[in-house]
């Protein structure tokens, strides 16, 4: 077995610190920091989802902020199903039905709760050699679409996640850097075209989620936990607070902001959205548009 990026096994499905309490630092970390952004990002892309859908450019900048929520799950050392993760998952696919949206696909707590399932046996079975490497990533590629039918993002998410343990793990996987960069390269070619397929923005537009996506991967490919005691110190208090507020419930804030602008949905726009008037799939050829007046129309995505 060539073992040119073999993986220590007891850095696969690493659990040490599963079940454990967490003890976090009174400061700000890297992780605040860079949930905070997306928690940002993700709302400005809900808010022009569901409000402003004919303003494509919330959407563009929405794009931005998706890398990373799926990254930080590959990073992630331990594989955890939390009753938070179990109970956010069951009430968004519950509220999409009650306000008249659809089953399929399900919501991202529910594409995060298969990645953990599914990454360190992904991991064990396409990192024997490059080949199989290369041969499972075209395998994801692929199957974005398809899977993407019943899990927001499909297996895009899962390519993150694996460049997201890559990032994690490089000092543990010989030649790590070609490795990453190769696979940085192809989750950012395989996240442009998918949304190149799914969105026609304008030109202007594509530059600005391009560069911002850049960015953000540039920013992943580096990506430490640190503390920053001098920041912390330097920011008013209650700045400290938020910022650490949407870095550490940063699953609270998704389940409760969709949970609202679902029901707003339904008490705003009666003549699109009824109560338990909810479709299995979501139709893809159905417009999402409240003010165009089309009635009984069911939109996609409560991406991260």
């Amino acid at each position: 077995m060539d073992t040119a990026i073999m993986v220590e096994e007891k850095t696969i499905g690493s659990g040490a610190i599963e079940g454990t309490k967490k003890i976090l630092p009174k400061d700000i970390t890297s992780y605040d920091l860079l949930k905070a952004f997306a928690v940002i990002i993700m709302i400005i892309d809900h808010v022009g989802f569901y409000f402003f859908p004919e303003q494509s450019i919330w959407r563009s900048v929405g794009r931005i902020g998706f890398p990373i929520w799926f990254f930080l799950v590959g990073y992630a050392r331990s594989r955890d199903f939390s009753m938070k993760l179990w109970v956010g998952a069951i009430v968004l696919v519950a509220v999409s039905m009650i306000c008249g949206h659809y089953l399929f696909p399900m919501n991202a707590l529910v594409t995060i709760i298969v990645i953990r399932l599914v990454l360190d046996p992904y991991i064990k079975l396409s990192m024997a050699n490059i080949q199989g490497m290369f041969a499972f990533s075209v395998t994801l590629f692929i199957l974005i679409f398809p899977t993407g039918m019943y899990v927001e993002y499909g297996t895009q998410a899962l390519i993150m996640a694996v460049f997201g343990y890559l990032v994690r793990n490089r000092e543990s996987i010989r030649h790590a850097e070609p490795i990453l960069n190769c696979y940085m390269f192809f989750a950012l070619a395989s996240f442009l075209l998918m949304q190149a397929t799914i969105f026609s923005f304008s030109q202007p537009l594509w530059i600005l989620t391009i560069v911002g996506t850049l960015f953000v991967m540039a920013i992943l490919f580096i990506f430490t936990p640190k503390t920053f005691p001098k920041l912390t110190n330097a920011l008013p208090n209650f700045v400290v607070w938020i910022i650490q507020l949407m870095g550490r419930r940063t699953l609270e804030i998704y389940v409760v902001h969709l949970v609202v602008f679902k029901f707003a949905l339904v008490v705003f726009y009666p003549d699109s959205y009824q109560f338990f008037d909810w479709a299995l799939f979501y139709q893809a050829e159905e417009s999402a548009l409240p003010d165009l007046e089309l009635p009984n129309v069911r939109r996609m995505d409560d991406s991260l």
